[in-house]
């Protein structure tokens, strides 16, 4: 009987931990831009590879990764805890489809500077960029959803 009480008690703090849950302001919005940064400088480097791409590159992995540890710092200050976008459960979908919409974004972005298709490269990345902010948001809409049954 303990134990029965224990798990109910445990599956009542994840559902309140669920329903609780606050993104801290630009959260999908910082994440997003960055990605569309590193898919735009991705397709320079790849069709233009030279020194100052290289760098670019660099750069915009450089300044992606500090502002995602940023907003990701700043969630665990605000929520206590840290939720893994590659968790088991509902949420699968939601994470496949982010994969793919880089992945797509990415390759016909690459695609396109390789062209010189200059305003088709930007359109992708800001593409790449506002379909993160989209999957995010349905993440946590499922993984909310998941935690009320």
């Amino acid at each position: 009987m303990e134990s029965g009480g224990s798990l109910h008690e445990a599956e009542d703090a994840a559902r309140r931990l669920a329903t609780e849950l606050t993104l801290p302001r630009g959260y999908d919005e910082t994440i997003g831009a960055g990605l569309a940064c590193v898919v735009a400088a991705g397709a320079i480097q790849g069709a233009v590879d030279k020194p100052w791409t290289t760098v670019l590159l660099a750069l915009a992995l450089v300044v992606f990764i500090a502002a995602t540890a940023r907003q990701v710092h700043r969630f665990r200050e605000l929520n206590g805890v840290w939720i893994s976008g590659l968790r088991p459960g509902a949420t699968h979908r939601a994470t496949l489809l982010g994969m793919l919409v880089y992945a797509g974004t990415v390759a016909c972005a690459m695609l396109a500077a390789d062209r010189g298709w200059w305003p088709l490269v930007a359109a992708l990345a800001i593409a790449a960029g506002v379909g993160y902010i989209a999957v995010s948001r349905w993440w946590m809409r499922l993984y909310r959803e998941e935690h009320e049954r």
